[in-house]
């Protein structure tokens, strides 16, 4: 009987999971329409708990409102020109060149107001610049960054953080900007994929010579491959740079994983399918590459020449997304780590696997997001997710060593600015990269790039005061009254507004709907997501919660 119970259980969490991974292959296949995925999408979220961690929830909202108004009302998500933008602006070009050619600035005397620093924080527990998905450092002059946002093109900056420059990717067809691959013999020489920030499908691979000053389109664009834009859900996660080979590049794609041998003018697929979501080149062997596939959890994929083909390798991951990564310290070694799985250890390039520890996954908010170990110490390792942990024992126990929540506990001031401005635990929230240059570790959140010098302890928040421009604004709300006081509400980035003195970090979440009262500039609403209601009658310096009925409205609601 006790049998009998455990397979009925198993049989419904399976059954729950393959309902919630159908839901998701759908909003991926434009040949499904816009809401047969919704219908699909809801009756799942009535299954399960939509306000638990890794519900999918959030993402789902924010797919629903980032795509329904280019849908509406037919839903048809195939009559979509991925170059209608470059169509649109050469037809405005041709039809107004009488008054183009009167004027001297062709960017309509717009300014950037920013944020472009944060210097005055009011309520704000979780002040970030924007969300970074990818950077490269240069390990032979450290000041040097690259760093990717989802929606802010590429930025990078030559003194280590203190003044962030933008780059030629706000002129191309889509600003998004996902991975970075840097040559390795010239960092000026740089690749990208440059994608819709919306939807993430790809607009393909750009190339500059001059450190993104200029761009050029590689052979690999929708153009020449007939899929991408967004027209089609061609998505494309990741560039990896040969560390040593000249010319030689990897993609992970929707569709398997492409290489290169000659910068993209050619190609050939050497993986032919699923989502290959990492490549992970060996530190010391060029003949051996490592790719994880998403369609295949449990598996690792390890090429002995130079991504001529690729070999599997089952690994017991609990079919769950991981990291793979090496360190140049022990270069045949090789990790997986995953939530489920915990963290699992190759000494023999990727042969065969054994379970090392899980203990991160006791720590709330540390799961397996990024998972990085020390080029220079391979028992020095850091993992995370919301938070960051670190280890020093080859990754048996871990620590805590930062904490999203300016007001939490975890600091010693109840003073949420002091804590921002001048504590080595924040980092802002949500690990989205990482990396170990010369023994420092370096992670992107979605507020910040970070660096530590001690192994993760304690951490240097590289945009803690001048930021790049890459705050993923909601909505915006202009008082009638001034024009200088202005309230935005930001992904990842809450709630900040412009006053006559600059700009206020004023609360925390995902910021949404600001108003500003007519005739006082000082009584401002602003939103959250779902609905709440947060209300100041100082202008942001405080800040009261709007009573609501316990009913969530939409996500930008």
């Amino acid at each position: 009987m006790k049998t009998k119970k455990l397979l009925i259980i198993f049989v419904l969490v399976f059954c729950n999971k393959m309902y919630a991974q159908k839901y998701k292959s759908m909003m991926n296949d434009n040949s499904i329409n816009f809401y047969d995925v919704v219908k699909e999408a809801e009756a799942y979220f009535k299954t399960v708990d939509i306000h638990a961690k890794k519900s999918g929830y959030k993402k789902f909202r924010r797919w629903y409102s980032n795509n329904e108004y280019k849908y509406f009302p037919s839903g048809n998500r195939l009559n979509v020109d991925h170059a209608f933008p470059e169509k649109a602006y050469q037809k405005y070009l041709k039809n107004n060149k009488k008054s183009l050619a009167k004027t001297t600035n062709n960017n309509g005397n717009w300014r950037e107001l920013g944020p472009l620093s944060i210097n005055k924080i009011s309520n704000h527990y979780v002040a970030g610049a924007g969300r970074i998905v990818d950077f490269k450092v240069n390990p032979n002059n450290t000041d040097q960054i690259y760093i990717c946002s989802r929606s802010g093109g590429l930025w990078k900056t030559t003194d280590e953080g203190k003044t962030w420059y933008s780059t030629a990717t706000e002129t191309l067809l889509a600003t998004g900007v996902n991975s970075v691959a840097v040559d390795p013999l010239d960092f000026n020489h740089i690749f990208i994929i440059s994608q819709n920030a919306r939807n993430r499908y790809t607009y393909g691979i750009y190339e500059s010579f001059d450190g993104g000053d200029s761009f050029k389109a590689t052979n690999f664009n929708p153009e020449v491959l007939g899929i991408g834009g967004l027209g089609s859900s061609f998505t494309m996660y990741t560039l990896a740079m040969h560390p040593t080979l000249p010319n030689v590049i990897f993609a992970g794609t929707s569709r398997g994983l492409y290489k290169t041998t000659d910068n993209f003018n050619t190609w050939t697929k050497v993986i032919s399918s699923g989502n290959i979501i990492q490549i992970e080149p060996h530190p010391t062997n060029p003949q051996i590459i490592y790719a994880f596939n998403n369609n295949n959890k449990n598996t690792l994929y390890t090429s002995y020449n130079t991504g001529g083909n690729f070999v599997t390798t089952i690994v017991d991951n609990k079919n769950e997304t991981a990291i793979i990564e090496t360190t140049k310290d022990a270069p045949d070694e090789v990790y997986m780590v995953s939530i489920g799985g915990g963290i699992l250890k190759s000494t023999n390039t990727g042969k065969d696997f054994s379970f090392v520890s899980n203990q991160f996954t006791t720590i709330e908010d540390v799961e397996a997001d990024v998972f990085v170990i020390n080029s220079n110490n391979k028992n020095n390792m850091v993992v995370g997710s919301i938070d960051a942990a670190n280890s020093t024992d080859g990754g048996l126990t871990f620590t805590q060593r930062t904490d999203w929540n300016l007001g939490d506990e975890f600091y010693e001031s109840e003073d949420i600015a002091f804590n921002y401005f001048n504590s080595n635990t924040y980092i802002h929230a949500d690990l989205r990269a990482s990396s170990s240059i010369n023994g420092v570790f370096y992670v992107a959140t979605d507020g910040c790039l970070a660096k530590s010098t001690d192994g993760g302890v304690k951490w240097t928040n590289l945009m803690q005061k001048n930021t790049p421009g890459i705050r993923e604004n909601y909505k915006l709300g202009v008082s009638q009254s001034n024009n200088n006081i202005v309230v935005c509400g930001s992904q990842d980035n809450g709630t900040s507004i412009k006053n006559d003195n600059g700009w206020l970090e004023a609360f925390g979440a995902d910021g949404m709907e600001g108003i500003i009262a007519p005739i006082n500039p000082e009584y401002i609403i602003s939103s959250i997501q779902y609905g709440e209601r947060i209300r100041s009658v100082n202008g942001g310096l405080n800040v009261t919660t709007v009573i609501s009925n316990d009913t969530d409205g939409w996500w930008e609601s």
